[in-house]
């Protein structure tokens, strides 16, 4: 840098930077920063810098002189806080800070009184903190008293939001509330984190070893780690509360009465408004009504009702409803989701900012987006009359947006060939989100529905016609059922099955009647999918008895945040405490041992969120202390850790260890060595092979021969029986493919037997 800017620019990651950078002219170009030419904004240019994720990270406990001995887990050390907590370089990215901490200082120090730096990360708490921490650790409190700090807080990446956002500075004081309350949500949940995990994996992996030894299972099995957290354990818990109410459901039977009417100008059915549990008491019924199963009687028209009903267009997306319904439709993870439309935001500038959790735009967007309607239906190739030009209620409430709006398109209006080139999954987010934000715009959707009262000998049976007068904004979607709304997807499904094509009818008219016992089996409630468990998080508020925190986790939208949600259910993926089959979430023996560990806790329960909620929104306030809220924090850790032992020793907690124990005996063990009959075979990092290898017995049994990869199942047999059926896909030296037997030669070496078909 020639001629030093007095101006630094603090952008969250390289690609945000660049686009920053892209608004202006750019006059020099390095792998740790932009610089900018002066302009009307930035008289004597600017420097952007940025981080790699992030760039900062608390330091642990063990890294502090005198705490060397943290670095081992153990229960005497336990609980364990920080002195004072302190941020260190996160590992790979220490020549990228020392470079960015180069550059801050000789912008900033070089020009005293005469300097800004603008903190423009993501516009939210997380950002915040991401730049006061590198701020804090670039320069001293005293050197920052010289310092004009200004914050960048837009809510697009588009140029003219850009120019428009370093015009006009966001509060720099809030700023700092904003950044404080995250570092101390971040440090809490550091300590919580690091003391639950350590003091359930010790005690868990004690009574494990413990048990395996009542069991005489000599097997040497690695320790787990059980993770605990503030967020991810009340995630768990909600999977392992469904999976309970789907284990101990009962189902009962059921029985209902319905009828088949045969009028003059067709047939239907209708439905009588009873649910009984005993079959008797429907046939006595039928009884007091002369009536009987399956015999024909004459009917008349009691009643007919017809009623136009009106459909507005779903609400715009937030990251949340559209993970969901992602998940639902294309079994996308929260995850991929996420990383897809950060891409579609940050790469293509297509989309706005997504990590949003409002569904309402301001009266700025609605402006340009009516203003190019007829660009987005270009890009979906559909016409239609726009019968909503001015703002409703329904979508646009600048009151409501608070950080961040709906995702909806940007000003950029792509080409074929730009849409062409996406992957399928942005091309199906991106066009998705330009369907829901054109559906503004359309038309409802109308039908007429008729209700239908049909006297059978004094008993009303209901039936329900549906008759589409107008198809409007769900043209749009032309291969599903548009959901409008949480209600009305309810609705609909609830009235689906009596839903029909009525006949012609009068009132009063005479039909034949035909009255039918239908019985049934109530269900169980279904597992989560990924994107259930997703909203489930959001709404867990509403599951909480105590009205003052339920009130809390509605405000702050349940359990982790917007944008860290997906993550949060990776995480319990990752640590096998839930598992992912067929999109349905299913909670493991792993992830059930821990909830029932800390079944009764905090931990367990959003109320735990919601404490801390309450606390730190008044940090972001200014009248309430970062300190005072720490100290809590620890004494809660405290009484954790002291509370463990107990909750360990619980006959529940035992009881399931067992049952853990035979699940991860089924998983990991394979049968009793054919060789010495004495071990177990188990699998050996890439081989399976004898427990009782220390004494001598050298089996083996390799996963992959002749370039085959064996089942687990056929591994069994192998073991149990000494022989296989016909497996396919071995290949010869040759590279010819073949069949065989697999068996045991006399020194207990596998062999393959060819198998020859006849001709």
């Amino acid at each position: 840098m020639a001629n030093i800017p007095n101006t630094v620019i603090i952008a969250e990651k390289p690609q945000q930077a660049s686009t920053y950078a892209a608004a202006y002219k750019i006059v020099n170009r390095t792998k740790h920063f932009i610089e900018i030419a002066s302009c009307n904004t930035f008289k004597r240019g600017a420097v952007i810098v940025w981080g790699f994720g992030h760039l900062l990270q608390l330091r642990d406990l063990h890294e502090f002189p005198g705490k060397e001995h943290l670095k081992k887990w153990e229960y005497a050390t336990l609980p364990a806080f920080f002195d004072q907590p302190e941020m260190k370089v996160s590992t790979g990215v220490e020549d990228h800070f020392e470079e960015i901490k180069r550059v801050l200082r000789d912008c900033i120090l070089r020009n005293p009184n005469d300097n800004t730096v603008w903190v423009a990360t993501d516009p939210d708490r997380e950002g915040s903190a991401i730049a006061w921490n590198l701020i804090n650790a670039v320069f001293s409190n005293e050197e920052q008293q010289g310092i004009t700090f200004k914050r960048l807080f837009i809510k697009s990446l588009e140029k003219d939001a850009i120019h428009k956002g370093f015009l006009n500075p966001y509060p720099i004081d809030k700023d700092k509330r904003f950044a404080l309350e995250a570092y101390t949500r971040s440090v809490s949940d550091f300590l919580v984190g690091i003391n639950g995990t350590r003091i359930y994996s010790i005690l868990l992996n004690n009574a494990i070893h413990f048990q395996k030894q009542q069991m005489n299972d000599t097997s040497q099995g690695k320790n787990q780690i059980f993770n605990v957290g503030r967020v991810q354990t009340a995630a768990c818990y909600l999977v392992y509360d469904r999976q309970m109410q789907i284990d101990n459901f009962i189902p009962k039977e059921f029985f209902e009465l319905y009828a088949e009417f045969h009028a003059a100008r067709g047939s239907y059915r209708g439905k009588a408004s009873l649910k009984e549990d005993e079959i008797a008491k429907v046939q006595e019924l039928l009884r007091r009504h002369n009536l009987a199963q399956e015999r024909p009687v004459e009917a008349f028209v009691k009643e007919i009702e017809k009623n136009e009903k009106r459909e507005q267009s779903p609400k715009l997306h937030s990251l949340t409803t559209l993970q969901t319904k992602a998940n639902r439709k294309w079994k996308l993870s929260p995850k991929q989701v996420l990383q897809t439309i950060q891409t579609l935001y940050e790469k293509y500038k297509l989309l706005s900012y997504p990590r949003t959790d409002c569904q309402y735009i301001t009266d700025s967007e609605f402006v340009y987006l009516r203003d190019n309607v007829e660009n987005y239906k270009s890009i979906l190739g559909v016409q239609f009359d726009n019968k909503y030009l001015e703002a409703r209620n329904r979508y646009v409430r600048t009151d409501a947006v608070q950080e961040h709006y709906a995702i909806v398109p940007t000003k950029k209006i792509p080409d074929k060939e730009l849409v062409n080139s996406l992957t399928i999954t942005e091309r199906n987010l991106y066009l998705e989100v330009v369907r829901t934000t054109l559906a503004m715009f359309h038309d409802d959707y109308v039908y007429e529905q008729t209700n239908v009262i049909t006297d059978l000998n004094g008993i009303d049976f209901k039936s329900t016609g549906k008759i589409e007068i107008l198809k409007g904004f769900k043209a749009l979607w032309t291969d599903e059922e548009v959901e409008t709304s949480a209600e009305s997807s309810k609705t609909f499904k609830e009235n689906e099955e009596q839903t029909q094509n009525l006949p012609l009818l009068d009132k009063n008219e005479r039909s034949r009647g035909i009255p039918q016992i239908k019985s049934g089996v109530t269900r169980p409630p279904s597992a989560y999918t990924e994107g259930e468990l997703l909203k489930a998080m959001e709404t867990c508020g509403s599951s909480v008895e105590q009205e003052e925190y339920a009130d809390i986790l509605k405000e702050v939208m349940g359990i982790g945040t917007v944008a860290t949600r997906a993550d949060i259910i990776e995480t319990i993926k990752n640590t096998k405490y839930i598992e992912v089959a067929k999109n349905k979430v299913r909670i493991t023996e792993k992830g059930r041992l821990l909830c029932i560990s800390v079944e009764g806790t905090l931990l367990a329960s959003p109320i735990l969120t919601a404490k801390w909620e309450s606390f730190l929104k008044k940090i972001g306030e200014g009248t309430a202390s970062s300190e005072k809220f720490i100290d809590s924090i620890e004494k809660f850790v405290t009484k954790l850790v002291n509370d463990a032992p107990l909750r360990i020793a619980s006959k529940p907690v035992q009881d399931h260890i067992r049952v853990y124990l035979k699940e991860e005996q089924d998983r990991t063990h394979f049968g009793i060595c054919p060789k010495c009959n004495k071990g177990t075979v188990v699998f050996k990092k890439s081989f399976y092979g004898c427990t009782e290898y220390k004494n001598g017995c050298g089996f083996q049994i390799w996963p992959k021969i002749n370039e085959k990869n064996l089942t687990v199942k056929q591994i069994k047999t192998l073991i149990e029986k000494q022989k296989t059926g016909v497996i396919k896909g071995f290949k010869s030296k040759t590279g010819n493919l073949y069949e065989g037997r697999l068996s045991f030669d006399n020194n207990f070496k596998v062999i393959v037997t060819p198998e020859f078909k006849k001709k």
